[in-house]
């Protein structure tokens, strides 16, 4: 006998399937978006070309240590994106193919969490954040590990959820043994969500009191701490006791416990950072996160164990790791959080509108204003612009105009980019009298820029082209005191400028 239909439930199953249409056109232009920008081939910045220059300086074993150019990487993720560079050649789709289809599958894999854990119209507006949010479009198209980051953090958890929640044995273990140092060697902030997973798998043990479990699930844990141990003496220990990483980082590692005013103001910008990356940097969005975080913590902490762990114990662990100033709370270095801290505040969403129609709509409607002012969709119809200078088509112009004789040059923070382009891309750009400034100390206490360009006036270049990744006057003014300027091209956040020096200048 068939159930009857009533015009309540009928209207529910309309909505359903409404809202299921919905997240799946948001994962399908998420994909799509993605896919368009890494095919426009954007110019590689400044960190990308310094870690290529190991992978094309090193064998693959080589990428078992640490890195040179002041670059890290994981060792696995450089093993792939290094026999990308021998199987599709030297270029900007080979080098970003594993960062791009790691942030697809990561895309993919969140919007099967949102549809398993939150309510249809709560899981669209996380998947939509995701989706067209420009944190994740832009480090999920550069040759970077952090899109990799991401993608480990939710395979983790999605493992999780189907192994070892009702019986943790040694099949369980043996996996979990081999994911876990795996993980460890493709994405190093996945030791965080491993935390969380060896702590569910304990509680869950311990609660029934199966001591042979809480064996195996130690065991574990030690075998990946072993595991990180290795990695850590071999990748990180030189990376955290630097002076220079230190300082470099040192307004991005966490200020708890505040000490000062300075400290309470800082720890509150590092806070609005993390809203800013995850909901985008309005007061709407700030509102958005004020509201639905504190919740999402709450009924979790009370309802749902499993994900109280797996979401929220991997971020206290990260953040507590940056407050002993062992790692960085840059942006693209706590990407892998941002999918973890969008369904708490997901979860947080739900509960309320459940329970107050007037709390739903609202919300609703602050999440729609904040979405369409962060979302990125507009990149699918022209080159997507990210924080970084086009470099690139800076050294296109100048290839296109420069006459024989022409001195060019890239000073130490476009040089590690000019030599990419002009020593190990493929097709090499041709750049004669090109000079690569390379970074380190000076013999004079002139800024390396304007050192750079005396010395080559010194040494009687007639004609000197500049190529500068930054919107700042300074150097073409330096340029116009020095001499004559003939021709300024200007490129995405920098120019290309060629000028006359009037007469070799001593230093």
């Amino acid at each position: 006998m068939k159930p009857i239909s009533t015009p309540a439930s009928s209207a529910v199953s309309v909505q359903a399937i409404w809202w299921r249409r919905v997240a799946w056109s948001i994962l399908a232009l998420g994909l799509v978006l993605r896919g368009v920008i890494w095919l426009q081939q954007r110019s590689l910045y400044l960190d990308e070309a310094n870690l290529l220059r190991n992978f094309t300086e090193r064998s693959f074993l080589g990428l078992f240590r640490n890195l040179d150019y002041e670059q890290y990487s994981p060792p696995l993720f450089s093993v792939l994106v290094k026999g990308c560079l021998g199987l599709f050649g030297n270029n900007e789709l080979s080098v970003r193919l594993v960062p791009v289809l790691a942030s697809m599958l990561t895309l993919g894999l969140f919007f099967r969490q949102t549809r398993r854990w939150l309510a249809p119209p709560v899981a669209v507006f996380a998947l939509g954040f995701m989706a067209f949010g420009k944190v994740f479009v832009d480090y999920g198209t550069v040759c970077k590990q952090y899109a990799t980051d991401g993608l480990a953090a939710l395979a983790l958890i999605e493992v999780a959820y189907y192994v070892g929640r009702v019986r943790f044995g040694a099949r369980e273990a043996g996996v979990w043994v081999l994911v876990g140092c795996v993980s460890i060697w493709f994405s190093m902030p996945s030791v965080f969500v491993l935390a969380g997973i060896g702590l569910w798998y304990l509680l869950q043990a311990w609660q029934r009191q199966d001591w042979r479990a809480i064996g195996w699930v130690l065991g574990t844990g030690l075998a990946w701490l072993v595991c990180f141990g290795v990695y850590y003496m071999l990748l990180l220990q030189t990376n955290v006791e630097s002076d220079y990483l230190q300082q470099y980082h040192r307004e991005m590692f966490l200020a708890f416990p505040p000490r000062s005013a300075e400290d309470v103001q800082l720890l509150l910008k590092q806070l609005g950072e993390l809203i800013n990356k995850t909901v985008g940097k309005t007061a709407l969005a700030a509102g958005l996160a004020i509201i639905c975080f504190p919740l999402g913590l709450s009924q979790l902490l009370r309802r749902q164990h499993f994900l109280a762990c797996v979401l929220l114990l991997p971020i206290a662990a990260c953040l507590a790791a940056s407050a002993l100033h062992y790692y960085s709370l840059m942006s693209r270095l706590v990407l892998f959080m941002l999918p973890l801290l969008l369904l708490v505040l997901g979860y947080g969403a739900q509960w309320l509108g459940q329970r107050h129609k007037w709390a739903a709509w609202t919300i609703a409607t602050l999440a729609v204003v904040v979405l369409a002012n962060q979302q990125q969709l507009r990149y699918l119809g022209k080159p997507f612009q990210s924080d970084y200078a086009d470099v690139r088509s800076a050294l296109e112009v100048v290839a296109q105009h420069q006459q024989p004789g022409d001195a060019v040059f890239a000073y130490y923070n476009v040089a590690p980019v000019a030599r990419y382009y002009t020593q190990e891309h493929t097709p090499r750009l041709t750049l004669p009298g090109l000079t690569l400034q390379e970074a380190g100390p000076l013999p004079t206490k002139q800024d390396p820029f304007t050192y750079g360009l005396l010395t080559l006036q010194q040494q009687g270049a007639h004609r000197i082209w500049l190529v500068y990744d930054r919107e700042d006057e300074g150097p073409a003014q330096l340029a116009a005191a020095q001499g004559k300027v003939l021709a300024r091209y200007p490129v995405y956040r920098g120019y290309a400028l060629l000028y006359a020096p009037t007469a070799p200048t001593s230093q």
